[in-house]
């Protein structure tokens, strides 16, 4: 019998994307490492859709006393497939009435969805919000969606993401000259500028360098982004000596906003250039009609499953051979509620869900066992 957990890790469809998720550092002690008496953590998802793979990692510091460390260069990041462009150590930024949220502990970092989507949640329990960073790859697909959710406990008056990237070279690490440059769909913007564009001409752009091109024999490639422009207000385009950043001013009372992002190994300027426009024409579409809630999500018939929970329950002898898991299972299924009844605080309830179903999400069949010895 497929258990419920290989109902969430198991991909039976070709073509499909693959989520492979390394132990966590935060709860494998093989993958921290020590330096002095402070430890750092670090947990990386790699997401195989089969025209790229990318990886998402989380990393943070903790002093000897447990207490949370601020993550200096961010700690959310993308290694690969390259160092460069979209920042290994620190690539998108997001701050709450001028908090930034990845400088306090985050809750999990967990996959979602496996098989015919790559997805992964990671959680933050704000004292301003709710916050989720929904990452989702696509089977067959070059680029990676990100979809960032809030639910606030405080007043929001003020929102905005950061996007950092050092386009296909590390130039100031290296000590070489280089020549940023950002293609949006207003033109080009040129390293040492900046310039604040309306979303319907900022929602995307190519980051490249005219030195380091591959064409030229040198740099790995450009990277892109791109935005479903609703919840955005301004888009300021920031292409320095060293990184380029992409300051997205956001509606505070916006509680969704979607991205994606693509890097270029090995391709050149002119290929990418002339193509992406077409391709983030696309992605926009994508991002706009894509469903973003995972498939175990999708297909949970929440009301049917409790009714029959309650069911059992009332049943002595099937509450005598479940013993407490149960009660547990009716608990789980409790505070999931809100996820499934259209109510606030949803996040959380999705965090519990998703933590819960391998654990209990195959109850029903050993409740339906229970009843059919009982008969």
């Amino acid at each position: 019998m497929r258990t419920a957990h290989s109902a969430l890790f198991l991909g039976l469809c070709l073509p499909f994307a693959a989520l492979a998720a390394e132990p966590a550092a935060l709860d494998a002690g093989a993958w921290s490492t020590s330096r002095g008496e402070h430890s750092y953590h670090r947990r990386t998802m790699s997401f195989r859709l089969g025209g790229q793979t990318y990886g998402v990692s989380y990393h943070c510091e903790v002093g000897p006393d447990g207490t949370f460390l601020n993550p200096g260069e961010g700690p959310v990041g993308m290694p690969f497939p390259t160092s460069e462009n979209w920042y290994h150590s620190g690539f998108v930024f997001l701050s709450l009435n001028g908090q930034m949220v990845g400088a306090s502990p985050l809750s999990s970092f967990e996959p979602a969805e496996s098989g015919p989507r790559a997805m992964a949640d990671m959680v933050w329990h704000h004292p301003l919000a709710e916050v989720r960073y929904r990452f989702l790859g696509l089977p067959g697909d070059d680029k990676l969606l990100l979809q960032i959710d809030l639910e606030p406990r405080q007043p929001l008056t003020d929102v905005k993401v950061v996007l950092r990237a050092y386009p296909s070279y590390f130039t100031g690490w290296n000590h070489r000259d280089g020549a940023r440059r950002v293609l949006t769909p207003a033109g080009v913007v040129e390293e040492g500028k900046s310039q604040t564009l309306e979303p319907g001409q900022g929602w995307f752009g190519v980051l490249y360098d005219e030195v380091f091109d591959v064409d030229k024999g040198q740099g790995i490639g450009p990277c892109a982004f791109a935005l479903l422009p609703v919840g955005f207000r301004k888009v300021t385009v920031q292409p320095a000596y060293y990184p380029v950043n992409l300051a997205l001013d956001c509606d505070p009372a916006a509680r969704q906003f979607r991205l994606a992002f693509w890097e270029f190994p090995k391709s050149g300027n002119h290929d990418v250039l002339a193509r992406f426009p077409a391709a983030a024409e696309q992605a926009r579409q994508v991002l706009g009609e894509t469903d973003f809630a995972p498939g175990i999500q999708r297909q949970f018939e929440y009301a049917s499953v409790r009714a029959e929970m309650e069911r059992a329950k009332a049943n002595e002898a099937v509450r005598k051979a479940m013993g407490g898991k149960l009660d547990e299972a009716a608990a789980w299924l409790e505070s999931c509620a809100p996820l499934f009844e259209g109510k606030d605080a949803a996040i959380a309830a999705t965090e519990r869900f998703l933590a819960g179903y391998a654990k209990y999400g195959g109850i029903l069949w050993d409740v339906r066992l229970a009843e059919l010895l009982d008969f």
